[in-house]
């Protein structure tokens, strides 16, 4: 993940054709989702669950992964899939991580009231004593 990231500088990103930025908001906003909800169609998932799977669902590292191979390799054009690749991940990582909070409002979507896991934390008062600072 440190190389990948060493190589998003800001003179790589301007340096991108029009056409990669373009492929990469197709896939993030069109393809990708709807993959997603294909593979959720006969779940018991509500469909708002299923809507935030299919904006947020998984990412894999995978696609880092082939992006630098992409690179290495003696491909034709190899700096040309790596740019999509990279393009489509940096882009997904900005879009996700800035929508996360209005598109939950947006579909309703509520925290748990507790994670399975996790143990409740106990109500401070204001006159118990502070930990440590």
């Amino acid at each position: 993940m440190i190389v990948f990231g060493a190589l998003l500088t800001p003179e790589w990103l301007s340096g991108l054709s029009w056409r990669a930025w373009v492929f990469a908001v197709i896939v993030i906003a069109t393809i990708r989702p709807a993959a997603m909800l294909l593979s959720l169609m006969r779940t018991r998932l509500t469909r708002q669950e299923r809507l935030t799977a299919a904006w947020f669902g998984p990412k894999g590292f995978a696609s880092v992964v082939y992006g630098l191979l992409a690179l290495q390799a003696g491909i034709a054009d190899r700096e040309l899939v790596f740019d999509v690749v990279a393009v489509t991940i940096a882009l997904s990582i900005a879009l996700h991580s800035s929508t996360d909070a209005p598109i939950a409002t947006m579909l309703r979507v509520e925290p748990p009231d507790e994670l399975p896991g996790c143990r409740q934390q106990a109500p401070t008062d204001e006159k118990s004593p502070a930990i440590a600072r």
